[in-house]
């Protein structure tokens, strides 16, 4: 078991193992933020940009901040080594999520800009957030 905790040379499984341990409470975080959002502002179509605008400000931070806090304590990983899965599967899960919105959208014959802009947004301020936090570190 040391081995797998090692901070000599953590293997690949150390770098999965807190993948898991850091992507999956803050993906259970935004979509718990994201039920409470929905249910309290939307009650109609034309309340579908403001959920946009506070699912953005409140799912980003929540997002980012269990991230960062749990690789954070593990010092001896390199998020350079992680940071490009980030982005990948940070881009596969966000593109899922907008084709299912997009999809509910013009189901309703409504205009999918703002909604298309905001997950690019979010996609950006997510990969930006992670890599700037880790940058100048001594994890990087």
């Amino acid at each position: 078991m040391n081995s797998f905790f090692s901070s000599n040379e953590p293997g690949k499984g150390t770098y999965i193992f807190v993948w898991f341990l850091a992507w999956m409470p803050a993906n259970i975080a935004v979509t718990i933020i994201d039920t409470l959002l929905a249910e309290n502002i939307i009650k109609s179509l034309d309340d579908w940009n403001t959920y946009l605008l506070f699912a953005f400000i409140f799912e980003v931070p929540a997002n980012l901040l269990i991230a960062i806090f749990v690789y954070s304590k593990f010092p001896y990983l390199k998020i350079s080594k992680v940071v490009g899965y980030v982005y990948f599967f940070g881009l596969l899960a966000i593109l899922n999520t907008w084709r299912q919105a997009v999809e509910v959208l013009e189901g309703y014959n409504m205009e999918t800009g703002l909604t298309s802009f905001m997950f690019i947004s979010y996609y950006f301020a997510l990969c930006f957030g992670f890599r700037q936090f880790f940058i100048n570190s001594k994890q990087w």
